[in-house]
């Protein structure tokens, strides 16, 4: 009897394992236009908490397209958090937003990326007015000041 007990308990305790909680997400990077494979491209799957308004990260990881544009990640999703996966700005590629992750075994993400588009800018300053120009850009949330105006 206390032997089919002890198996009773360690079929219990196996079988409340979740098996949907280990989650996987794959996909390809191709260029929107040209509809090539981009290498190299890094993706982030950041982790965040449903209720918290901000959606502040708590935590992440981050994984590299290979030479067929290809990405693959495997992790354990935590119950009470929320999964996005997005790709960084790259040399000049253009981020496209992130994606939810939702749980289970497989995800299958693909991303068409665009280039970035080149801005030239010839400014004349006519009255001597101004001696600074300042373009705001939302790549990494910086500014460029170009110093000083002719």
């Amino acid at each position: 009897m206390k032997k089919y007990a002890l198996f009773l308990i360690i079929l219990i305790t196996v079988s409340c394992d979740k098996p949907d909680q280990f989650t996987s997400v794959e996909g390809y990077v191709t260029d929107y236009n040209t509809k090539e494979p981009v290498v190299g491209i890094s993706l982030e799957i950041t982790e965040t908490m449903p209720w918290d308004p901000t959606y502040s990260s708590q935590g992440s990881d981050t994984v590299v397209t290979n030479d067929d544009g290809y990405y693959y990640y495997y992790f354990y999703y935590k119950e009470d958090r929320w999964y996005y996966i997005d790709n960084l700005p790259f040399q000049n590629y253009w981020y496209s937003g992130h994606k939810l992750i939702s749980k289970g075994r497989s995800n299958t993400i693909n991303f068409a990326i665009k280039r970035f588009k080149i801005l030239t800018l010839n400014c004349y300053n006519q009255n001597n007015t101004f001696n600074w120009l300042r373009v705001s850009s939302y790549i990494y949330d910086q500014y460029y000041i170009c110093n000083p105006c002719e």
